[in-house]
């Protein structure tokens, strides 16, 4: 493994240094050899620098909340600056497993077609399959997880495209990223890997889920500190992709068909609704059809606006 390719581990937190940090030691002790972390600190705590922690460990402190997207390019600019290969975007309330690196190093090395791959994302304990890529409908502009992975029917060796690639954690070819360009920071949080992986496949390259390489993921446990957020970014980022990828005839299928998602999310929560992510539900689709990109300008869903 003396010729591995060279992988850097973008790990992005907000508030909570010291989960951000143990995800980052978590990757190092995993088995592939040319693996270095970079692991951003995304809050207002602490003013923005770069500390080296040991041989293959950066953290880099932000001194703000940039939104998860530019965060993510923060790290991913300094991977660059150090020859990187490829570099694997990770939660930080997410595991990787294993030969998780390894897998998906082998599966971009063999095809060099493939972009972007993503790893089976599971919940928490490996009990269930969250993820294994994504699909997505541009008319309704919808994202699905694809779900039919299950542990005990046994896992296939074979990549398969998908869709997209969840940003709880993938990997991409530099050379690639350097065509199509970084994650778009206009959609602050929430929506950026679907948009990366659309112009992946517009500039021609693969998107698959490498389904002998693992994730364990504690689900959206930053966004749970914050009521409300991830639905009115996911509800506002609906149109904002639209307009940022130049789908404006999309954008009136997208408000068509707004009412109906929105009754399926509030008949979901019945007989017990909850207020909170009605409200950011609401305000979403106020914001999206305002097509108001970037971090949002109410404070409720932004803990720290940068200026």
């Amino acid at each position: 493994m003396e010729d591995a390719p060279s992988v850097f581990a973008v790990v992005v937190g907000y508030g909570n240094k010291k989960e951000l940090v143990s995800t980052a030691q978590h990757l190092l002790a995993l088995p592939y050899c040319n693996l270095s972390v970079i692991a951003v600190d995304n809050d207002e705590g602490e003013p923005e620098r770069v500390t080296k922690i040991g041989e293959r460990l950066e953290l880099v402190c932000t001194g703000l909340n940039r939104g998860f997207a530019s965060a993510c390019n923060v790290g991913i600019c300094l991977a660059l600056e150090r020859n990187a290969k490829f570099v694997f975007l990770l939660n930080d309330d997410a595991m990787a497993v294993a030969d998780c690196i390894d897998r998906m190093v082998k599966s971009l090395t063999k095809n060099p077609n493939i972009g972007l791959a993503c790893p089976i994302v599971f919940s928490e304990g490996l009990m269930a399959v969250e993820a294994a890529g994504g699909w997505f409908n541009r008319w309704v502009s919808l994202t699905l997880h694809n779900k039919v992975v299950k542990p005990q029917d046994g896992v296939s060796s074979t990549d398969v495209k998908v869709d997209f690639a969840p940003g709880v954690a993938l990997m991409v070819r530099v050379d690639a990223l350097k065509k199509v360009g970084f994650l778009d920071t206009r959609y602050f949080m929430y929506l950026e890997d679907l948009d990366l992986s659309i112009r992946m496949k517009r500039a021609g390259y693969s998107v698959v889920c490498v389904a002998e390489a693992y994730v364990s993921h504690i689900t959206s446990s930053t966004s749970k500190r914050y009521p409300g957020l991830k639905e009115y970014y996911m509800m506002r980022n609906r149109f904002i992709l639209c307009l940022l990828l130049k789908r404006r005839i999309q954008l009136v299928t997208v408000a068509l068909s707004t009412p109906w998602v929105l009754l399926l999310r509030v008949l979901r929560k019945l007989p017990h609704p909850d207020l909170d992510e009605l409200k950011g539900l609401y305000y979403g689709i106020v914001d999206g059809m305002k097509l108001n990109y970037g971090p949002s300008s109410r404070e409720a869903y932004t803990p720290s606006i940068p200026d």
